[in-house]
């Protein structure tokens, strides 16, 4: 996509214009109707986004697009959609601001008329439309506490913009999975572009954007569900890497399939349900995986997301070398509160080391399973587990495994029940340096 620079000039007064309508402040709805998933992008490949330079900077080169102001104003750059006449739209991902400044999303049409919402660094949020370069402020309020941020700390926020009628569109702000506000912002769309946007008020502030998603609806249906889950998971890891993977290599959150391998055996099946991964196994002892390759095989492989079984067994990450009967090396958590750390080689699974979760036994609610795995400089390879923010396992073996190429979700039965697991929002980082080697 070829890239475009321009210069863009803010209104000479903003106009404040608080709105109402069918969308009640204090009862806003989940979603708008935009549930059709039209692209994920964790920014890893440049190119794709429009830079903007008026009043500062824009890169895409580090695995994000960071915005860096050097005087006050706003700056936006857009991605076009596949198609351009979309009733409903949502566009949405991490936003860090670092300064006196605010960001978010916009919808917009080919024309370049664009409706945004934003938060800021103070903790409001403001939803508005700019039409011909001039900014219009529709709604502002304040975010409660708890959506908060510190500088440069990454909060989740969604845009999602909806022509109801020929006369009314609406946009619905969302933060860290919480609606927050809407506003009508007059007769926009439909639409055909998703774009970023900054507001400096400062000259040292700077914004990051990162792990972007996008969606469309085919009308305009405001519900109280929840809408399909969010695009790629947040960089943010829950536990601080212990090998060098440090570099992200995918985000998934399952709402894309045929990504990880799926099909089915009398031992068991893997498909893609309800936006997640799931492994079902049918007979006891058995065992499935399924897996998604990196670019290029790499010293350190650190895979993390949820994980949530049902039935007796366990489940979690393995990391593969770049063939197809290679060893791989798994960190699992089980159904009754325990977890192991294994290899498997020639259809042989070989438990290493095993132990209790502290917080004991999941049930049936998700928890964030962290594996690592790293060839050390001195002919070793080490395995590092966490399940939720404790860390179970360091193990060393004495020879190595990798480098490492597959990430892989594995699911083993302990019942002659039917055991499920269900894998959701995973982040794979990679690293190009040897692991450190345990002390």
């Amino acid at each position: 996509m070829r890239r475009w620079t321009t210069r863009l000039t803010l209104a000479a007064g903003l106009c404040l214009t608080v709105t109402t309508g069918t969308v009640a402040q204090g009862d806003l709805p989940a979603s708008l109707g935009a549930n059709t998933p039209a692209f994920q992008d964790d920014l890893t490949t440049p190119g794709a986004w429009g830079l903007p330079d008026a009043n500062g900077s824009t890169t895409d080169t580090d695995g994000a697009l960071r915005m860096d102001f050097t005087s006050e104003g706003w700056m936006w750059g857009w991605r076009s959609l596949t198609a351009s006449h979309h009733p409903v739209v949502r566009v949405e991902g991490t936003v860090a601001i670092d300064g006196d400044a605010a960001g978010g999303w916009m919808c917009g049409t080919a024309s370049g008329i664009f409706a945004f919402g934003i938060v800021d660094d103070a903790d409001g949020w403001q939803i508005g439309h700019i039409i011909e370069r001039q900014v219009t402020i529709d709604q502002s309020g304040s975010l409660s506490s708890r959506l908060a941020a510190e500088d440069g700390e990454p909060r989740l926020v969604s845009v999602e913009c909806g022509r109801e009628n020929v006369d009314i569109s609406r946009v619905l702000l969302r933060v860290n999975g919480r609606s927050v506000g809407s506003a009508n912002v007059g007769p926009i769309g439909p639409f055909g572009r998703v774009a970023f946007v900054g507001r400096g008020d400062a000259s040292d502030a700077s914004i990051t954007f990162d792990d972007i998603s996008a969606w469309t609806g085919a009308r305009y249906t405001p519900s109280d569900d929840a809408p399909s889950s969010p695009g790629p998971a947040p960089t943010t890891p829950d536990v601080d890497s212990v090998l060098g993977a440090d570099t992200l290599a995918f985000t998934d959150d399952f709402s894309t399939p045929d990504l990880w391998g799926t099909g089915a055996t009398a031992q068991g099946f893997v498909s893609y349900a309800d936006e997640q991964l799931a492994i079902s196994i049918l007979s006891e002892g058995a065992s499935r995986w399924s897996w998604r390759s990196v670019d290029a095989a790499t010293p350190v492989l650190r895979i993390e997301g949820s994980v949530r079984l049902t039935g007796s067994g366990s489940a979690g990450w393995m990391c593969g070398d770049d063939s197809q009967d290679g060893p791989l090396l798994f960190g699992t958590m089980g159904a009754s509160g325990d977890w192991t750390v294994g290899r498997v080689a020639g259809g042989e699974i070989t438990v290493i080391e095993r132990g209790d979760v502290p917080a004991g036994a999941p049930g049936t609610e998700p928890r964030h399973v962290t594996l690592e795995c790293g060839d050390t400089s001195d002919g070793t390879t080490r395995l590092v587990l966490w399940v939720g923010d404790d860390q179970v396992a360091d193990v060393t073996l004495d020879d190595q495994q990798g480098p490492f190429r597959r990430a892989v979700a594995m699911a083993r039965s302990a019942s002659d029940s039917v055991f499920n697991a269900r894998f959701d929002d995973v982040t794979v980082r990679v690293g190009g340096d040897p692991a450190p080697s345990a002390e």
